[in-house]
């Protein structure tokens, strides 16, 4: 055998150079793929510097005509205006009577306050020499304070931008830093009958301009003669000259490259400002993504090298050195076979064995998930328990705590406690007590999902359960307590299935897992016969008093809301300010003050969730949390609360106002009076009102936060409700009639924006 393996090994030997040679040509092989990928991500790095250039040209281009649409919108809002019946009587019919004047500064008043894009509006009468204002004023030409602006701009002192569009011509100019449109009717000159004039709010045209640019990005606008259009807004480089505005208006040059940054150019037609684009030079020119495209090739190169030095070592030396060391250690060239084959029976029975233990352990394993996950949910119950029976625990106690139930609950949230309190006769329902639950907590996965909360629940007595509900804390306050809000459909729909009759109560949201308790405690208050008898008034003052207040602070938040939606903020304000007071001058302690101050802004957050088509980023959580310190004195907290509650209704009502669009209110009225043909659509009610389908999309998504699909479905589901309640017709006839297609697609939309089916909601009411 010794002499069969020398051979071998010297034949091995004998080969080595014929390998090593095959090794090498596989190695030259690899280095001509490296440089063909070389030289193809140069092509790409090349292809994407134009591609990059290019959607950068066409951003720019986008946005200066997103710009003259804003003027469009202008040009249209001006047309309307002037065929108002008000400002005709005026004009055409000379009817100067009080009332008409009245009528016209009215509707001066709803255009500019309907529209962030204007500032004010004015109307000019020449035979009267009388200037009508926005702002419910009236005055002749020479008291007016628009005397200067308007004879200059009779005198042709102003130099005005022309647009016309179908016959209809406006006049645009800058005058002491505001950007003037006017309309004459119906002639210009001398024999003009009045005018009419926007004060047009550029700061909102700056900012829909730059809205979504990236940090380090920036868009400089420069009329014809190369002055900064928003220099009142922002500031301008230095280093964008004349000469550098010259290079980009030349056709050969699509950029400019500046030190650190490129810029792209674009001329707006209609208003003839021209359109800079900052760009970062390092997101034309990627250098960085070159080296690590080049890096790649050049590691796997080294790692090949590698490789085929370890080969030629291992075949021609290492391996040929062990072979003959391990003919040495041979000390016979022949082993009986009957100790071959008892090594071979004793192998089997070992790898059987070691087979039936892994079996066994895996088994084990299963076991031990299963009491470990039973364990854990043990762990969170007792917590919670805990926690609503008034135990007190510190943050770390209670991350350690949660650590062990391995539970994704954190320590910050919007927490809050729900009972759901079973009434009437309640034979039978311990049988069907777990059933019941797991139904709830299936509803209630189905509910997490969509909502993107966590739940969990506590079983208390034989007719109470208690439902542990949270939200993440970077979640928008408003958008929990419209989410909490249909948390009671969810319990109605088993409530409806198992024909058990089930209160509902949810207590106070609160923002860490601490103060469940709290929120438990608040939602109890509100069961009959629950409530401990022992409790101990609040300063010598009786629950009655105590619910009298609350339900005053809520009329009061209510009343706020109200003059908000009917866009009398002044008055609202003024409401909100005087309620505040109250609360400050109520002789009561500090913390009592608190209480009410958070009751007057919780009736504000809730009032506020529950107006439709609400967008829960247009009033952040810092205005609706209420954040009490220790050490502010009355004075100080008075006046926290009513700047808080200023930026409520001042968010709001802008908030309001975009939803006041011409084309939003047109399309709704639209829907009103054809929702019940089943082929409407976003198409045909665009044409309808003659507007740009997609531009109609983006504006219920942007002002009703809600797309034009949902927002028709939604309006169809609350007019067949009144059918559901009021008539004994079928489903297949009310689909038809709320415009539905079929009752298929009609239960379907109903359970998705009701959540339950619509036999389910007949037989409720």
């Amino acid at each position: 055998m010794k002499q069969k393996l020398t051979a071998i090994i010297k034949k091995f030997r004998s080969r080595h150079r014929f390998a090593a040679t095959l090794l090498s040509m596989i190695l030259l092989c690899f280095l001509l793929c490296v440089l063909a990928y070389f030289f193809l991500i140069n092509t790409v790095l090349k292809k994407s510097r134009e591609n990059s250039i290019q959607l950068n040209q066409s951003y720019i281009s986008t946005e200066a005509d997103n710009t003259n649409q804003l003027i469009y919108q202008l040009h249209q809002s001006l047309t309307q205006l002037s065929y108002s019946r008000s400002i005709l009587n005026m004009v055409f019919y000379s009817e100067y009577k009080e009332s008409n004047k009245n009528l016209v500064t009215t509707d001066l008043a709803l255009t500019a306050q309907n529209n962030l894009l204007i500032k004010s509006a004015l109307l000019y009468i020449p035979d009267q020499n009388l200037v009508i204002t926005s702002g419910y004023r009236w005055a002749s030409l020479e008291q007016s304070a628009y005397n200067d602006m308007i004879t200059d701009y009779l005198n042709d002192a102003v130099h005005p931008i022309i647009y016309e569009d179908t016959e209809k011509i406006s006049y645009l100019f800058f005058y002491d830093d505001s950007l003037i449109m006017a309309r004459d009717f119906p002639l210009n000159g001398s024999r003009r009958l009045g005018t009419l004039f926007y004060r047009v709010n550029y700061k909102e045209i700056y900012t829909q301009l730059t809205h979504g640019l990236n940090e380090g990005y920036h868009i400089w606008v420069y009329d014809t003669d190369n002055h900064p259009v928003f220099s009142g807004i922002t500031d301008y480089p230095d280093y964008i000259t004349d000469d550098t505005i010259a290079q980009l208006e030349s056709p050969e040059e699509n950029y400019h490259t500046l030190k650190n940054s490129v810029l792209f150019y674009s001329r707006s037609n209609l208003l003839e400002w021209k359109f800079l684009y900052e760009v970062k030079k390092s997101a034309l020119f990627p250098i960085g993504n070159a080296v690590s495209l080049m890096l790649i090739p050049s590691l796997i190169l080294l790692a090949a090298c590698g490789i085929f030095i370890c080969l030629s070592v291992t075949s021609g030396v290492y391996l040929p050195r062990q072979i003959k060391g391990l003919l040495e250690l041979i000390d016979s060239e022949t082993v009986s076979a009957a100790q071959e084959e008892d090594d071979e029976t004793k192998n089997l029975n070992e790898f059987e064995h070691l087979n039936r233990a892994l079996s066994q352990m895996a088994g084990q394993q299963t076991k031990l998930q299963t009491a470990i996950d039973k364990v854990s949910g043990d762990v969170l119950s007792r917590f919670f328990l805990e926690l609503l029976s008034g135990a007190q625990f510190t943050p770390e106690q209670a991350r350690q705590m949660l650590s062990l139930a391995h539970s994704n609950f954190g320590l910050k949230g919007f927490y809050m406690a729900g009972i759901l309190h079973c009434k009437g006769d309640l034979t039978g329902l311990e049988k069907k007590r777990h059933v019941i639950l797991s139904e709830i907590e299936e509803q209630m996965s189905s509910y997490n999902k969509e909502h993107h909360s966590q739940s969990h629940i506590l079983t208390i007595d034989s007719r109470t359960f208690v439902l542990i509900l949270s939200f993440g804390i970077t979640e928008s306050l408003l958008k929990v307590i419209k989410e909490v809000s249909e948390l009671e459909q969810v319990i109605n729909a088993v409530s409806s299935s198992w024909q058990i009759p089930v209160e509902f109560h949810i207590g106070r949201i609160y923002y860490s897992i601490l103060d469940v308790g709290f929120s438990y405690q608040s939602a109890l208050e509100t069961i009959p016969d629950t409530t401990p008898k022992s409790e101990p008034e609040t300063s010598g003052i009786s629950k009655v008093a105590v619910k009298a207040e609350e339900t005053n602070i809520k009329d009061r938040a209510r009343q706020v809301l109200s003059l908000v939606l009917d866009h009398d903020t002044k008055n609202a304000s003024a409401l909100s300010a005087r309620v505040i007071a109250e609360i400050k001058d109520s002789g009561k302690t500090p913390t009592e003050e608190a209480e009410q101050y958070k009751a007057y802004i919780s009736a504000l957050s809730h009032g506020i969730s529950r107006l439709d088509y609400i967008d829960p980023s247009a009033i952040p959580n810092e205005l609706l949390i209420f954040k009490d310190a220790e050490s502010a004195d009355s004075q100080q907290l008075a006046r926290c609360v009513s700047e808080s509650c200023e930026k409520i209704i001042e968010n709001l009502h802008k908030m309001l106002k975009r939803q006041q669009n011409p084309y939003i209110l047109s399309a709704q009225d639209y829907i009103r009076r054809h929702f019940s043909d089943s082929g409407l659509s976003l198409n045909t009610v665009a044409e309808a009102i003659d507007v740009n389908p997609s531009y109609l999309s983006k504006l219920f998504k942007s002002n009703l936060n809600i797309n034009f699909t949902d927002y028709l479905n939604h309006y169809r589901i609350e007019c067949s409700l009144k059918l559901l309640s009021e008539t004994n017709r079928t489903l297949q006839d009310i689909s038809v009639d709320s415009g539905f297609n079929s009752v298929q697609n009609y239960i379907r939309v109903f359970k998705k924006f009701m959540n339950m089916t619509p036999g389910q909601y007949r037989k409720e009411i």
